[in-house]
């Protein structure tokens, strides 16, 4: 259910979009794995990968997603999730980042 609720206004977003051409969409999500947490990467990823999946094949050639994840590691504080933040976004042009936050 999170998966969806993640990904509603992505798609809310992309559907009202007139597509002529190609659109590349870079989703990034920054969650630790192996840990305790109920959205750790190793529980959430292949939720994630059922989306990317659902999106592709629902816009097909119109829409080109291209996913980035980073592992913060444990005891990550926030200032270091957020320059990782930062890093991924200058280095990959990130449209949307998703998974857990404040």
């Amino acid at each position: 259910m999170i998966e969806k609720l993640c990904l509603i206004p992505l798609l809310f977003l992309i559907s009202n979009l007139e597509l002529s051409a190609s659109l590349d969409i870079t989703i990034c999500s920054i969650v630790s794995s192996g840990g305790s947490l109920p959205y750790d990467y190793r529980r959430s990823g292949p939720a994630v990968d059922m989306a990317l999946s659902t999106l592709q094949a629902r816009f097909g050639n119109q829409v080109n997603f291209q996913y980035v994840y980073r592992n913060p590691g444990p005891g990550c504080s926030f200032n270091e999730i957020g320059a990782i933040a930062a890093d991924v976004y200058s280095k990959y042009n990130i449209s949307v980042f998703i998974g857990p936050g404040k």
